[in-house]
C-alpha cells in the first residue's frame, strides 16, 4: 500500500440523480484541486458500502454525499481516516448526527430545505472560489441550471417551468449512476442540456401518464402499520415491480388520490429489490402531500429519507396485515362495506363499524338500529339505519355455505374444494383473494366467453398481460429485433386474431421489459455465483474499434457440479485513456455489482503494460477485503496464447 497515494474519497447516493449530481461536484472540484484520482463509491440504501469495502488506509478526506449510511456507519469510520464531510438533506441525517457528537474531524452541512446535489454544488464551488480555481468556479456556473432543475424534481417542488418533462427526459437517458461500470459518467451529466431534455420528456410524458394510469387503477388501500399510526395513517398503495423508472411520480399522484379520498395525503408504492434476492422483503417507498411527515413511518421500521418522500423494507406477510379490504369510493354499497356488529340490548339495536375509502373518520362508527329507526350514533350524529342485507357480493358466487364446522361458520370454494370462515366478523376479502389465486375457478361465468383448449378443457380465454410482456420481451431478445417491434401493426393484428382481448405495448414499454428480464436473469447469475463453493477465475481484454472507441470485456470461469462454465459478467465502453487506474476501477466495479469481489481466484489478462498496473491496483483493493487467498500471490495469470503470437510475431519478423 505504501507506492499508492493518499486520495479523496466519495460515498454517493445511488442509484439516484441527486446523489449522481452530488458526486458530479465533488469531482468537478477535486480532479482540480487533488493530485491523486478520487475513489467514487456508489452507495445503495439496501446494500450500504460498508468499512471492509473502503481502502482506509489510502483515504485522505471522505465525504458522504445525499446518504450517511447505516446509523452505525458514521461513528464507525470516523476514527479510521483524518477527516469526514458530510453533505445530506435527509432528515434521517440531522437526527443521526443529532443523536450522536461526532468527533472534530467530521464536518457536517444538513440542510432540507435542499437538495444533496445543490448543497453539494454549493460546497464545492465555495471551495473551489476559496482555493483560486476560477476555472472549476465558472464550470459550476455554467452547469447550475441543470443542477437546479435535478432539485425541484428531487424536492417534489416543480416550481421550475417544464420541470416534469426534464426529469422525463433524464430518466428516459437511462444513465448508469454507478461510475465504476460507466467511467463516462461525468462527461455525461456535464454535456446535458436543459431545453433538449425537456423537448425529449414533453414527447413521453404522456405515455408514461399510461402506465400510470394503469397502475393507479390497481391502487386499493392500505392501514400503515397495520393501523399502529391511527385510524387516518391509511394511504394509497400500488405493486410497481414493472414501472421500475416511473415509481416516484406514480408515488406523488398516488398521494394525491389518497388525499383526494380523504385518506392521508400519503402514497405507497410497493416493490421488490431484485439484489436482495430475498422475495419476501418488499420496498415501501412513500410520497406525501400537504406537508405530510413520512420520515414518521419510515424510522418505525428501520428506513429514512425527508418528509415527503422516504422509505423502509417490510417483509411481505407483514404487509398482507396492512391491506384494507376492497371499497368503493362511495359510502352506499352495503357489499363493500367491513361491517362488524354485536347485540346492544339498552337501544335493542346493532353497533356496526363501517369502514370504507372515501368516508370521513368522524362517520365510519354509527349505530344502527335493528328496527330500522333513526337513532343518535356514537360520534354524536343523528343517522339514518339501514336494514343490513344477506350475502349479495359477487364473491359468493364462488363459495358454497356448509354451515358451523368447530363452532365456527365455513364456506367451500367450488373450485378446489378448500374451507374458509364466512361469518360476518371476518368480511369477505380473504374470500376474494382465493379467487384470484384459486386456478380452479373460471374467472368468466359467461361460456361464450371461453375457449376450449387442444385437450378439450374448457377454459378463460383472457389474456395474462404479464406472460405475454415477458414472452414478447424475450422474443425481442432472441431475434435480435427492434424494440419497435411491439408497435409493427401486422404483430397487432396476429395477436388480435389470438385473441380479441390483446392491448399493444409501446417501444418504450418493450424496452423497459426487455431491461426487466436482463435484471432477472443478472439475479439468477448473481444468486448462482453466490452458492458455488469455489472461486471464480476471471478472463478480461480490452480493445479499440475502428471508430477509435474502446471496449472491454470481464469473463468469469468457474466450475459447478463438476462442470465448467463461462458467464460473460461485461461488455461495456471504456473512455481513453485506458491507465491502470481506469481499468481497475471498472473491474473493480464490476465485481461489486455482480457481488464476488470476495470469491475471486485469479486474473487472466494480456502482455499490455497498463494490465500489469492494473492487476497490481486491483489486487491491493482486493487484499484490504481480505479477498484472495494467498495475499493473491495466484491472482495475475498472463495469457499464453498472447505471448505465444508474439513470440511467432516475432520470429516473422526476424526470418524476413
Amino acid at each position: 500500500m505504501s507506492h499508492l497515494p493518499k486520495a479523496a474519497a466519495v460515498l454517493y447516493h445511488y442509484p439516484c440523480p441527486d446523489g449522481a449530481f452530488a458526486a458530479l461536484a465533488a469531482h468537478l472540484y477535486l480532479r482540480a484541486a487533488t493530485s491523486a484520482p478520487t475513489l467514487f463509491f456508489p452507495n445503495r440504501v439496501y446494500s450500504p458500502v460498508s468499512t471492509h469495502h473502503l481502502p482506509l488506509p489510502r483515504i485522505s478526506h471522505l465525504y458522504l454525499l445525499d446518504f450517511v449510511g447505516p446509523p452505525d456507519f458514521l461513528p464507525k469510520i470516523s476514527p479510521t481516516v483524518p477527516q469526514v464531510t458530510v453533505l445530506d438533506h435527509h432528515k434521517t441525517a440531522l437526527q443521526l448526527l443529532q443523536s450522536w457528537n461526532p468527533p472534530p474531524n467530521v464536518h457536517k452541512v444538513i440542510d432540507m430545505g435542499r437538495s444533496g446535489a445543490t448543497i453539494a454544488f454549493d460546497y464545492f464551488k465555495q471551495r473551489a472560489m476559496e482555493e483560486g480555481l476560477l476555472e472549476v468556479a465558472a464550470e459550476f456556473e455554467r452547469v447550475r441550471r441543470v443542477f437546479e432543475y435535478v432539485e425541484d424534481g428531487d424536492l417534489w417542488r416543480w416550481g421550475l417551468q417544464n420541470s416534469k418533462a426534464f426529469s422525463s427526459g433524464l430518466k428516459d437517458m437511462n444513465l448508469e449512476f454507478d461510475v465504476g461500470l460507466n467511467p463516462s459518467l461525468f462527461d455525461q451529466l456535464l454535456s446535458l442540456d436543459v431545453e433538449t431534455l425537456i423537448n425529449e420528456g414533453m414527447a413521453s410524458l404522456s405515455k408514461k401518464q399510461v402506465l400510470i394510469d394503469e397502475a393507479l387503477e390497481q391502487s386499493y388501500e392500505i392501514a400503515l402499520g397495520g393501523g399502529t399510526f391511527g385510524n387516518c395513517l391509511e394511504a394509497i398503495a400500488v405493486n410497481a415491480d414493472s414501472i421500475s423508472e416511473l415509481r416516484s411520480e406514480l408515488g406523488h399522484q398516488l398521494a394525491n388520490k389518497s388525499h383526494n379520498l380523504k385518506l392521508r395525503g400519503i402514497g405507497a408504492v410497493v416493490y421488490r429489490v431484485p439484489e436482495l434476492k430475498n422475495d419476501q422483503s418488499l420496498k415501501i417507498s412513500l410520497r406525501s402531500v400537504d406537508d405530510q411527515d413520512t420520515t414518521i413511518i419510515s424510522r418505525e421500521y428501520g428506513g429514512g429519507g425527508h418528509q415527503s418522500a422516504s422509505s423502509f423494507m417490510l417483509g411481505s406477510a407483514e404487509f398482507d396485515k396492512w391491506k384494507v379490504m376492497d371499497f368503493e369510493s362511495n359510502c352506499g354499497d352495503a357489499d363493500d362495506e367491513l361491517q362488524i356488529f354485536e347485540n346492544t340490548p339498552e337501544t335493542n339495536s346493532v353497533t356496526a363499524t363501517i369502514v370504507s375509502v372515501g368516508c370521513d373518520t368522524n362517520d365510519r362508527t354509527k349505530s344502527v338500529g335493528a328496527s330500522g329507526k333513526r337513532i343518535s350514533s356514537d360520534v354524536g350524529k343523528e343517522v339514518v339505519a339501514k336494514k343490513v342485507r344477506g350475502n349479495t357480493s359477487e364473491v359468493w358466487n364462488n363459495y358454497e355455505k356448509i354451515g358451523v364446522v368447530d363452532g365456527v361458520e365455513k364456506c367451500k370454494c367450488k373450485g378446489c374444494g378448500r374451507l374458509y370462515t364466512c361469518n360476518s366478523d371476518n368480511g369477505t376479502t380473504h374470500l376474494r383473494r382465493h379467487v384470484q389465486k384459486c386456478h380452479l375457478i373460471p374467472k368468466y361465468n359467461d361460456v361464450g366467453a371461453m375457449l376450449v383448449d387442444h385437450s378439450g378443457t374448457l377454459r378463460s380465454r383472457k389474456l395474462d398481460r404479464k406472460a405475454y410482456r415477458d414472452a414478447l420481451s424475450r422474443c425481442i431478445i432472441m431475434h435480435d429485433l427492434p424494440f419497435s417491434y411491439a408497435e409493427y401493426e401486422g404483430v397487432w393484428v396476429v395477436n388480435r386474431v389470438l385473441n380479441p382481448d390483446f392491448k399493444p405495448i409501446s417501444r418504450n414499454t418493450a424496452k423497459a421489459d426487455c431491461w426487466n428480464v436482463f435484471l432477472s436473469e443478472k439475479t439468477k447469475l448473481k444468486s448462482i455465483l453466490a452458492n458455488i463453493p469455489g472461486r471464480i477465475c476471471l478472463t478480461s481484454d480490452v480493445w479499440t474499434a475502428v471508430t477509435t472507441q474502446g471496449y472491454m470485456t470481464v469473463t468469469a470461469h468457474y466450475v459447478d457440479k463438476w462442470k465448467l462454465n463461462s458467464k460473460l459478467l461485461a461488455f461495456c465502453e471504456l473512455e481513453s485513456p485506458h491507465t491502470g487506474i481506469e481499468l481497475s476501477g471498472k473491474v473493480f466495479g464490476v465485481l461489486k455489482d455482480w457481488g464476488i469481489d470476495e470469491k475471486i481466484f485469479s486474473l487472466t489478462l494480456d502482455n499490455a503494460s497498463s494490465n500489469d498496473s492494473m492487476q497490481n491496483i486491483l489486487k491491493e483493493r482486493l487484499n484490504l477485503q481480505n479477498g484472495l487467498l494467498f495475499d493473491g500471490d495466484f491472482f495475475h495469470v498472463r495469457f499464453c496464447a498472447h505471448i505465444l503470437n508474439l513470440i511467432v510475431q516475432e520470429g516473422e519478423m526476424c526470418r524476413k
